[in-house]
């Protein structure tokens, strides 16, 4: 759950990953581990599924680096739309 909860983050589908990280650590948190290791697991959980609920509701967070990345994916879409119409009027 946690590698998927990952992955839509990684996609911008927030709130689904926030559901899944919350499905996660709900099993992380009673999975008995030895040492360390699982203590370790829990917080990562937690600490990913609050940057997300923090870009759900808008606070600055560490997620919120994202924009550039999106700036950069909109700008690469409008080229393309540009030479697609280019192309079409030719």
């Amino acid at each position: 759950m946690y590698f998927l909860a990952n992955f839509h983050r990684e996609n911008e589908n927030y709130l689904v990953a926030h559901a899944l990280y919350g499905r996660a650590l709900t099993v992380a948190e009673k999975v008995p581990t030895p040492g360390d290791s699982g203590l370790a697991l829990v917080a990562r959980i937690r600490q990913d599924r609050q940057d997300v609920f923090e870009v759900l509701h808008g606070k600055s967070g560490s997620v919120q680096q994202a924009p550039p990345v999106e700036v950069k994916r909109a700008a690469v879409v409008l080229h393309n739309q540009r030479e697609n119409a280019r192309d079409l009027g030719r």
